[in-house]
């Protein structure tokens, strides 16, 4: 076996199909979406996306209150409440999805 297929993987046995070559060490300058990090680093970027969809859920339904208070005493800031809670849940949506759903079809690899 060739020193270039030792570092290939390998789909199965019978078809011999490259997947990828994985580096071992990353050179300096490796864009940021391709550089190894550690168990605590890509947690840690998850966890901020879990806590910035929290407070947006919190800052839409304090907003969808604040409207429905304001709503006879002055129409026009109702209306900007209401759409200030659109975005916000907008916002709490997209962090959910980076959390919940786009992180699963990533591949991490871990080097410790």
């Amino acid at each position: 076996m060739s020193a270039e297929q030792d570092k290939t993987v390998f789909a199965g046995e019978q078809n011999k199909q490259r997947l990828s070559y994985m580096p071992i060490e990353v050179a300096p300058g490796t864009p940021p979406n391709m550089r190894m990090w550690k168990r605590w680093e890509y947690l840690e970027e998850y966890i901020d996306w879990w806590k910035r969809g929290v407070t947006s859920k919190l800052k839409a339904v304090g907003f969808i209150v604040f409207g429905i208070l304001t709503l006879n005493t002055f129409p026009p800031g109702a209306l900007l409440m209401f759409a200030l809670a659109a975005r916000h849940q907008d916002l709490a949506w997209l962090d959910d999805f980076i959390v919940k759903k786009f992180g699963r079809s990533r591949t991490i690899v871990l080097v410790d």
